[in-house]
């Protein structure tokens, strides 16, 4: 169960960084009116007005890699300094992006325990790095927890491996920034005008390709229970049959990850400024447990290796999996893990997924690399 919620939390980043519905040119105007009026639960476009007009943000306000929540900061959705509290981030994320209340109950309190500050009067966490705004009690438990180290330092729990857009962790010690050639190849695999049983099957393709890439060039590349979901499933949303918008949109894509130009050939990208398209309506019914599950399930069913959990052994092209159903009888996969300290640099990995950041200060006692064991 762990493994799952862990998932879940991944998935909730991706679904607020991709749009699941806008006004799109190529659809009839009137014909999209009436849609949404009658089947959204928002019938008008979201604000980005008054109170909510986008502002860059300041040097000493959070972000992070996960473009949508960005957005909803750069436009007081939620606290525009990147601090979140839980009650804030409900109606943010149900109001903007119509996620399920459920899931968006779950996920929003799984990002205050991965990475704030679930041991203190404030439930809240940093959207980006440590923030002097999240604290434990007593001072960290008296230091020995260490403090919240927001959500760019939740590994393997919100930034992870091989992921669509962005670098991994280890390979350059900027898991948050948006690597342009990432990027665009997402949007040369997500064809516009194409209808979205075909975008849906592209950007599988593209998450098979981005794991043989990272298994090509990290050497300590871990990929997690679900991982494929954590980052990749959620864009088919926004150009699912049940949404007005069927077609993918890159101009909508440029925006909502921080880029100033319509130009597939000369985009200009600026760190945390993603932006709500104008005009822009979120899905017309709601993303909840239901649907993320039958994302997980159409993915794997196509490609079983996006459902693999393992990864390299200290050596690029190591991918070696795990077999949970020999783990269970305390055996692996394979020897080779049994080399050296590969066994512990896993089982760190596994624990790490359900661990709160504050308690890193521990894994880099045990492992002596840090984050990045």
């Amino acid at each position: 169960m762990a493994f799952a919620t862990v998932g879940l939390l991944s998935i909730f980043v991706l679904c607020l960084s991709l749009p699941n519905a806008s006004a799109n040119p190529h659809t009839s105007p009137h014909a999209s009116l009436q849609e949404r009026n009658l089947f959204s639960t928002q019938p008008n476009p979201v604000d980005v007005s008054g109170a909510h007009a986008w502002q860059a943000p300041t040097a000493d306000q959070q972000r992070e890699p996960c473009p949508g929540l960005n957005a909803l900061a750069n436009y007081g959705y939620i606290s525009r300094d990147g601090v979140v509290s839980l009650p804030e981030a409900n109606p943010a994320v149900t109001s903007v992006f119509n996620m399920g209340l459920g899931l968006a109950t779950l996920l929003a309190t799984l990002g205050v325990v991965s990475g704030g500050a679930p041991v203190s009067l404030n439930l809240r966490v940093s959207i980006g790095g440590e923030s002097k705004d999240v604290s434990l009690l007593l001072k960290g438990l008296l230091g020995i927890a260490g403090k919240p180290q927001g959500l760019n330092l939740t590994h393997n729990l919100v930034e992870a491996d091989s992921s669509p857009t962005r670098d991994d962790l280890f390979e350059t010690g900027d898991a948050w920034t948006l690597n342009m050639v990432h990027f665009q190849d997402m949007l040369d695999a997500l064809p516009e005008d194409e209808d979205s049983n075909t975008a849906f099957d592209a950007m599988s393709d593209f998450a098979v390709k981005r794991f043989k890439q990272t298994v090509g060039s990290n050497p300590h590349f871990f990929y997690g229970p679900t991982r494929e979901a954590r980052s990749y499933a959620p864009p088919q949303t926004h150009s699912s049959p049940c949404l007005i918008t069927t077609n993918p949109d890159h101009t909508i894509l440029r925006s909502f990850y921080g880029l100033t130009s319509s130009s597939d050939s000369n985009p200009t990208y600026t760190y945390g400024h993603e932006r709500i398209p104008l005009n822009w309506y979120p899905r017309p019914t709601p993303y909840g447990l239901a649907e993320l599950n039958q994302d997980i399930l159409s993915w794997t069913l196509k490609h079983p290796e996006l459902a693999s959990i393992g990864g390299n052994t200290r050596t690029t092209n190591s991918f070696t999996l795990l077999d949970l159903s020999n783990l269970t009888d305390g055996v692996l996969a394979a020897p080779k893990l049994l080399e050296k300290n590969n066994l512990l640099c896993f089982a760190l990995e596994f624990v790490k997924l359900a661990a709160p950041s504050f308690t890193n200060n521990l894994f880099e006692t045990l492992s002596g690399r840090w984050i990045w064991v």
